[in-house]
């Protein structure tokens, strides 16, 4: 037979349980299933566009992207992170033979590194692009880190 049984945070919060059935279940949920915002941005022409930027000295995450483009000669839709200093590409897609459409929901979650927000170039006229992103912002000091320790940890 169970024993009854509370779960409390570190300052005496009861945390949220369920009952299903004859069981009691703590419920807990993925940070980013609750902390993720959304942005959209489309492009008829050569740009560069800010996406979404993070606070002064945090990061992003980013969970889910959706890219779509119309097939046009010399086309490439670029969705990177940039710091104003340091650059690196997220997904280049190539639209000079055929149309793009791309759903990632990407599961490692993409960390960006301290300061670095997400932008979307577009490299010729006329050119039809959307791109959609999912993402939530990182403060702690742990997790955001300066350029050369992030790209360090990549390898």
């Amino acid at each position: 037979m169970g024993v009854p049984a509370v779960l409390y945070s570190a300052n005496g919060d009861e945390l949220h349980t369920e009952k299903f059935g004859h069981h009691t279940h703590l419920i807990t949920e993925d940070h980013s299933r609750v902390a993720t915002l959304f942005k959209s941005v489309t492009h008829t022409t050569a740009a560069t566009t800010t996406i979404t930027k993070p606070r002064p000295g945090g990061a992003i995450v980013m969970t889910d992207m959706i890219v779509s483009g119309e097939k046009i000669a010399g086309g490439v839709i670029t969705i990177r992170f940039n710091d104003g200093s340091n650059q690196v590409p997220i997904t280049l897609n190539h639209v000079n033979d055929g149309p793009v459409n791309l759903a990632s929901s990407l599961q490692g979650l993409c960390l960006g590194w301290k300061d670095a927000f997400i932008e979307m170039i577009t490299s010729t006229m006329n050119q039809d692009a959307t791109v959609t992103i999912w993402y939530y912002f990182v403060i702690d000091s742990i997790r955001v880190l300066e350029f050369t320790d992030w790209d360090e940890l990549r390898g």
